[in-house]
């Protein structure tokens, strides 16, 4: 399974670096369709683990909330001066609920509902904080400067590096079991090496591309926090397949499983992350 692996991601990494470089619209389109494709994933997955759902409320969710962060700080309207992912994670909520009005056999109609929003929010909330990353800019000294291509590449090249590590190091030294009954494979000798390779990229990359911004310590703390999050949502994933009865989200990646196993680690790291820089206080 080494070969088709190194493949598919020969293939994949340039396309989404070519879509981090151009930004604006292509981004979001390329998002939306890693976001809608993990939606359907999530969707299927769930039916098979017998969470039945909503599936095509699923879809129009996660475009919707793709749409209000992709547009954040647009004025929409009436909504001018209320957040718009708020108002439309009510709206979807809302809509949710009403659809199981509808349904002869409402005996799962909250288990439907809960597990449709659910699925919005881990792929199109979560994974859409891309989005946000990628328009963010430094303020600083120097004036307002554009700075999200370089933090979307700095998150990327850090969990790349951290799945990459674990993945070697807990194929040549792995011993201990990490989480035996949710992720059989990984063990504490991976996630430490995938933790430190992490680190390392990371602190590279700022005395490449971000000395003026980011401190070399700072760097190192941010691909610290990135790893050990990262690493967490990767189990957080394979949770919930487990609890699906399922191995892959799919077979759509040769060597990866699906596109969920292989964006599985962005999930709870690209918001943590925004949040952080957000919460830094030089970066808006």
């Amino acid at each position: 399974m080494v070969l088709p692996r190194v493949i598919t991601s020969i293939l994949l990494v340039p396309l989404v670096l070519s879509a981090v470089w151009v930004g604006s619209l292509p981004f979001f389109l390329f998002v939306m369709a890693i976001t809608l494709l993990c939606g359907w994933e999530y969707s299927l997955m769930a039916e098979a683990g017998g969470y039945p759902n909503q599936f095509w409320m699923s879809l129009f969710g996660n475009s919707l909330v793709l749409l209000a962060l992709f547009m954040d700080g647009v004025p929409w309207g009436p909504l001018h001066r209320s957040p718009s992912v708020v108002f439309v994670f009510l709206f979807l909520f809302f809509l949710s609920f009403m659809r199981e009005f509808f349904r002869r056999d409402k005996s799962y109609s909250f288990l439907r509902a809960v597990t449709t929003m659910a699925g919005i929010v881990l792929c199109s909330f979560c994974l859409g904080h891309l989005l946000l990353i990628r328009d963010l800019r430094a303020v600083g000294g120097e004036g307002i400067l554009p700075i999200g291509r370089e933090m979307v590449f700095f998150l990327l090249f850090v969990v790349w590096g951290v799945d990459t590590g674990a993945w070697l190091i807990g194929r040549l030294l792995g011993r201990m079991k990490m989480a035996p009954k949710v992720s059989p494979k990984k063990t504490w000798e991976g996630a430490v090496g995938g933790t430190l390779l992490g680190c390392l990229i990371g602190w590279f990359f700022r005395a490449l591309f971000l000395r003026e911004s980011v401190g070399g310590f700072e760097a190192f703390l941010f691909s610290l926090a990135i790893a050990i999050v990262a690493q967490a949502s990767d189990l957080i994933e394979s949770l919930i397949k487990r609890s699906f009865g399922v191995k892959n989200s799919s077979d759509l990646l040769p060597g990866h499983g699906g596109l969920l196993d292989r964006f599985d680690s962005f999930i709870f790291s690209a918001p943590f992350f925004y949040y952080v820089l957000i919460g830094t206080g030089r970066f808006n």
